[in-house]
């Protein structure tokens, strides 16, 4: 089969989703010795010095300048400049360099014109109040792009394909379905293997409820918020609310709430953690909660699944396919429902026990094996 050569050009750190994807794709396919590179800074890397950066990406923590970047990303066309130069350095490199043997596969939105895209989800129709317009206006141009090329698209759940087939009228024969994957660090954990990690924040294990997301409208964290302020204070007292997950665009009133909350003793944010200290979180938490009101795939859902946690999350799109009833589905626009569930879940442990059972094996369904097998298999048809 023909080289891979990925585009990583507008990954940056801290990795959320479409990173942990790129990474996880990359790292699994050159485990199983496939010959794979990627454009990153300029340049093709490969072998050993590719390794290198997916490490340096995977460890990364937001530095000392990612606010100013944030800053500066909402100047007006600021963002839309940098994905169009980003877009006309790749495309150029593609000209010059000799590539005819080489599948090219873009990850991140900034070329459309590779042999293989992949699409996350198609929130900017869904939900665009949830994104800045520019944003909503960049990814109409890049799905109308694809739509009359000739990429293979690969979407991360059979939701976003159909919405795809639905809003773009593009052939389903275009478009494979590749779920995305925990990792294996990922999974129950005994107080003793968290136990400094709980110490470090504060944290008691199994004593918390935690909610974790990109801080932006569509992750419906003011819900979370809500929800949980209804309940006993006794209930509260005994399960404190753990907010964790990076700033995003349009958070200025969350960030402003949570500031308030925390001050008051409220609540706990923890900001970004880094990937080596999610496994612990989410093993630790006595239940999950991600009422996202629209999501490709919801991989953070995956991995508290995968982690043992009683989940609850949304009734509707991918977050249903992913859960698969494992997990407690709600109305993310109802949070009174979100309320009552979550006490419930939290007044018996019975139930609990039952939903992590679930949890845990509905989440077994789903490997980064079986997304990269699926993956060549695509790139072995074309």
């Amino acid at each position: 089969m023909k080289p891979i050569v990925y585009n990583l050009s507008s990954i940056r750190p801290p990795i959320t989703g479409i990173g942990r994807y790129a990474i996880e794709l990359i790292r699994t396919a050159k485990h199983f010795d496939h010959d794979v590179r990627a454009y990153v800074a300029g340049e093709i890397r490969s072998g050993q010095d590719l390794v290198d950066i997916l490490e340096q990406m995977d460890a990364a923590q937001p530095h000392s300048n990612y606010r100013l970047k944030e800053l500066v990303g909402k100047l007006p066309y600021a963002r839309e400049i940098y994905r169009k130069l980003q877009s006309i350095k790749y495309s150029k490199m593609l000209a010059q360099a000799d590539l005819e043997d080489f599948i090219t596969h873009d990850l991140n939105y900034s070329a459309p014109t590779s042999d293989v895209v992949t699409a996350y989800d198609v929130s900017h129709i869904i939900c665009p109040q949830t994104h800045p317009r520019y944003r909503v206006d960049f990814l109409h141009d890049y799905f109308n792009k694809i739509k009359y090329n000739q990429s293979h698209i690969l979407t991360i759940s059979q939701h976003v394909k159909d919405e795809l087939v639905s809003y773009y009228d593009i052939s389903p024969q275009r478009i494979s379905v590749t779920h995305l994957a925990a990792d294996s660090a990922f999974k129950p954990r005994r107080e003793n293997a968290c136990q400094q990690f709980l110490s470090d924040n504060g944290l008691e294990y199994k004593k918390f409820v935690l909610c974790l997301a990109t801080r932006e409208p569509r992750k419906n964290l003011g819900a979370c918020i809500e929800s949980y302020s209804k309940l006993p204070t006794q209930l509260r007292m005994k399960f404190p609310l753990v907010i964790a997950g990076a700033t995003g665009w349009k958070a200025d009133d969350l960030e402003n709430q949570i500031s308030q909350l925390e001050s008051r003793g409220e609540i706990i944010d923890l900001g970004y953690v880094e990937q080596t200290k999610l496994p612990l979180l989410y093993s630790s938490a006595t239940a999950f909660i991600f009422p996202s009101f629209y999501e490709g795939f919801g991989l953070p859902l995956l991995e508290a699944m995968q982690s043992g946690c009683a989940s609850i999350t949304s009734s509707n799109g991918a977050l249903a396919e992913v859960s698969n009833n494992a997990a407690i589905q709600i109305d993310p626009s109802d949070t009174q429902s979100l309320t009552s569930a979550l006490e419930g879940l939290l007044n018996n442990i019975e139930h609990r026990k039952l939903l992590e059972n679930q949890c845990i094996e509905r989440a077994s369904d789903f490997s980064w094996q079986s997304t990269v097998e699926r993956t060549f298999r695509i790139y072995e048809s074309l």
